[in-house]
């Protein structure tokens, strides 16, 4: 597989928000890549089985939302800060097309603190006023001769209200967190590229390289 970043644009916008300050930003990514001697048919029936592993493939499990049809929990990797230890749960909206396309989309997303005597997570909405998350990750495929080209289109918008007190100037706290957006839209693209070109070459039955 061969893969290209085409286009990645990053904005961010602060503004005043009754007792605090707004900062919105927005990301957008698009990657390509080619499988080789890849068939359509042999995608479209790997995706209708595993898109959403595929697609979530940094997360570090996933499983199906009870009683919601077509909404998944991806469990990210928990992270720890001093004694502390958290781990982000992203409720995600899958949309499959019959061919070539298939959406991923963030419409929730919480935080779990552990929980030392239940030794479990405990899980959290934020408060919207205070922050939101919209993210969306796109894959098409098609064929050109014997290949197979995909797009992957990672889509983000996030908004975070900031207390009037907060020490950090604007131009600080934006700068940290598109660095963190960057990272995260190509750290996410890198490691779903990797995923649906294993994946694609075991529903085949050829070897991985």
């Amino acid at each position: 597989a061969v893969g290209t970043d085409r286009a990645s644009r990053t904005a961010s916008t602060a503004t005043e928000a009754g007792d605090g300050r707004k900062v919105q930003i927005k990301a957008e990514k698009v990657k390509e890549v080619k499988l080789q001697d890849a068939e359509m048919k042999i995608m479209d029936d790997l995706m209708r089985k595993e898109a959403v592993n595929i697609l979530a493939a940094g997360a570090e499990r996933t499983e199906e939302v009870k009683g919601a049809k077509g909404l998944w929990y991806a469990y990210m990797k928990p992270t720890r800060m001093g004694t502390w230890k958290n781990q982000a749960r992203l409720k995600c909206k899958l949309e499959l097309a019959k061919s070539g396309a298939v959406n991923v989309e963030v419409v929730e997303i919480e935080v779990g603190s552990w929980d030392r005597d239940l030794q479990k997570f405990i899980y959290e909405k934020f408060a919207e006023e205070s922050f939101s998350l919209n993210w969306m990750n796109s894959l098409t495929w098609k064929e050109k001769g014997n290949d197979l080209y995909l797009l992957h289109t990672s889509r983000g918008d996030m908004e975070l209200l900031l207390p009037w007190w907060f020490p950090l100037p604007d131009a600080v706290v934006k700068a940290t967190f598109q660095a963190g957006i960057r990272y995260m839209i190509s750290d996410g693209q890198a490691k779903i590229s990797e995923a649906v070109t294993k994946r694609y070459q075991q529903a085949a039955g050829r070897p991985s390289t």
